[in-house]
């Protein structure tokens, strides 16, 4: 299995690329600079450098996954194009697009979502625009069967923590037995890379949360 990862230095991306090293899967990391990639990952590191503006289906076509862990909240309106970009490279190259989506589509207990939640309790800030196109690019991947696609959303709280023990579920939030709804970043990665392995879903969302 082969995966190139999309937003390697991020907080998930790097914790898929360095869980995937464990697992002595072959993994490339898409990185815009080389010192940060290999402060990471070490010197040895499988570097893919450049962005996302940079890529074709060429460089596309020996992974039979791509992560696009990418955001940017500076320009979250570039993410839905990015996103569209990408899979559109993922169809020429026959791999399967794994797109990170965050929580904000999750279901709560009350059939809302997590972004109605959201919207309820701060109103129209600035920062409710990522969630926003998030779950736009969700509905867009739902329209597509042209392609291999799997949309991943965290729980509800994504915080940070090494990988101990998690869940996989599929729309709704997952409370635990102190009725906390976290996924650690860790348990977030390795619950993703345990879905790729058995590569048994394509056209779904799934989501991973801390037992």
């Amino acid at each position: 299995m082969n995966i190139l990862v999309i937003g390697a230095t991020g907080n998930a991306g790097s914790a898929i690329y360095k869980e995937a090293v464990l697992r002595n899967l072959e993994i490339t990391g898409l990185v815009r600079d080389k010192e940060k990639g290999e402060a990471l990952f070490g010197a040895d590191s499988n570097l893919l450098i450049g962005d996302v503006n940079s890529l074709d289906e060429t460089e596309l076509g020996n992974y039979d996954f791509v992560i696009n862990a990418y955001a940017n909240r500076s320009d979250v309106d570039s993410m839905l194009p990015v996103a569209q970009k990408i899979a559109g490279l993922v169809k020429s190259s026959n791999s399967k697009l794994v797109q990170l989506i965050g929580a904000s589509s999750l279901f709560m207990d009350d059939g809302r979502t997590v972004l109605e939640h959201q919207i309820a309790k701060f109103g129209d800030v600035d920062w409710i625009e990522e969630p926003k196109i998030a779950i736009r690019i969700y509905e867009w991947l739902k329209t597509r069967d042209d392609f291999n696609w799997l949309a991943v959303s965290p729980n509800m709280n994504l915080i940070d923590g090494l990988k101990t023990n998690y869940v996989i579920g599929k729309d709704q939030i997952i409370y635990d037995k102190n009725h906390q709804a976290n996924v650690a970043v860790g348990n977030y990665a390795a619950g993703i890379l345990d879905v790729l392995q058995k590569n048994e879903l394509n056209h779904t969302r799934f989501t991973v949360a801390d037992a």
